[in-house]
């Protein structure tokens, strides 16, 4: 492990009960406060790396930090300024596997390891970025967005609300960003790649709004009543400054 930049140590935590942590390994916080090894795991939040354990404690420090990369979902230079996920204690990944824990921004990918911003920002900037892995038989909202699983290049928005399957549909046989939808259960979802750009999901979603807003503004639904432009962009701006795209106070 090398670490370019950081702070030593950042912070101390109580190791969980049953929990080995080493040197060098990427750690989390459980729902309990306590240090575990970071794995592909509900409900962990990743806060850095080990520097040492003394007692039942680990210290541990932040930085940018090169890690091992998954060699079945490799981190390319493609994926800079995107999150990286959590595969295990030692390696990241490009897939958001099964519960999508943020390790950070990626910065670079040199020599077979990826550079990770694993600081507070890093990590927060990641999981803001990251949008929740699509789980079944769940409602969901006009503007939702998921990234389905094994499909981390992509995030899901929801376009027809409604409640999943109560299993994983099909991927499509063939994506083109902002066109092709997945029926899931009565909800419809509309695929958006979600590059490298940090703001990607966020964007994405709030052009699912703008499309819904063009489709019935100032229209008249039968039974219903009027639905102005204005509600409809009051809406958008309020999913602008909610995804962090926009300050509280701008209009």
């Amino acid at each position: 492990m090398n670490r370019i930049e950081g702070t030593s140590p950042l912070a101390r935590y109580e190791i969980a009960s049953g929990q080995t942590i080493l040197a060098g390994n990427l750690v989390a916080l459980n729902s309990s406060g306590k240090a575990v090894a970071a794995s592909d795991a509900a409900n962990i939040k990743v806060v850095g790396v080990a520097r040492q354990i003394v007692d039942e404690y680990v210290e541990v420090e932040s930085g940018i930090i090169a890690l091992a990369n998954d060699t079945v979902s490799a981190i390319t230079r493609a994926n800079r300024g995107g999150p990286a996920y959590v595969k295990d204690k030692d390696t990241i990944s490009g897939s958001c596997g099964t519960n999508g824990v943020a390790a950070g921004i990626v910065v670079d990918v040199f020599d077979g390891e990826v550079y990770v911003d694993i600081t507070p920002t890093g990590i927060r900037a990641a999981a803001k970025v990251m949008a929740p892995v699509r789980r079944n038989s769940v409602s969901c909202a006009l503007g939702d967005r998921v990234i389905y699983p094994g499909k981390a290049g992509y995030v899901l928005v929801c376009t027809t609300a409604g409640t999943t399957d109560a299993e994983l549909p099909s991927w499509p046989v063939s994506v083109t960003s902002g066109t092709t939808t997945l029926s899931d259960g009565t909800a419809v979802w509309t695929i958006y790649d979600a590059a490298v750009k940090p703001c990607a999901a966020a964007t994405a979603s709030a052009l699912g709004l703008v499309k819904q807003a063009a489709a019935v503004a100032d229209c008249t639904p039968a039974g219903g009543s009027a639905v102005s432009v204005e509600t409809q962009l009051n809406a958008l701006l309020a999913a602008l400054r909610t995804a962090g795209v926009l300050a509280d106070n701008a209009e």
